[in-house]
């Protein structure tokens, strides 16, 4: 639901694909992401500098409230497979933005891997957040 013509927090909806199946996502609080690049420069004998810009993946963060043990479950199982010497296969996450104008853009980040940075804090009355960074080798404009 955009407000005024622009985009909002709202308009963004998130799947996670793990080689198990869906990821429940139905709590998450925030999201965000960038692109990662390298960059260099250098210059030429006339004294022109020169810029370049390679990409290099993408991350971000996923805040999540607390609701049940699916995080914990699935860093958990991460976690027993790297010591029990498993190949982890890398998950994906699609982005389905409602645009102001009605529209629907899809974005697909692949060869994501999770880390769970923070498994929450735990204090009296308040909600526990958990956050969720990650790590992708490519966003790709899905059609």
């Amino acid at each position: 639901m955009p407000m005024n013509n622009y985009t909002v927090g709202r308009d963004v909806t998130l799947a996670i694909t793990t080689p198990e199946g869906q990821l429940a996502t139905h709590n998450v609080t925030k999201f965000d992401s960038k692109q990662d690049t390298k960059t260099t420069k250098f210059t030429l004998m006339n004294g022109r500098v020169i810029n370049q810009r390679f990409p290099d993946g993408w991350s971000g963060t996923m805040e999540v409230a607390r609701a049940d043990d699916s995080l914990d479950a699935y860093i958990a199982a991460l976690e027993d497979g790297y010591y029990a010497g498993k190949n982890e296969q890398p998950c994906s996450i699609t982005e389905i933005i409602t645009e102001p104008d009605g529209s629907i853009s899809e974005y697909q980040y692949t060869g994501v891997i999770f880390t769970l940075t923070n498994a929450g804090s735990w204090s009296g009355e308040a909600q526990v957040n958990q956050q969720l960074s990650f790590m992708a080798s490519r966003r790709i404009k899905r059609v």
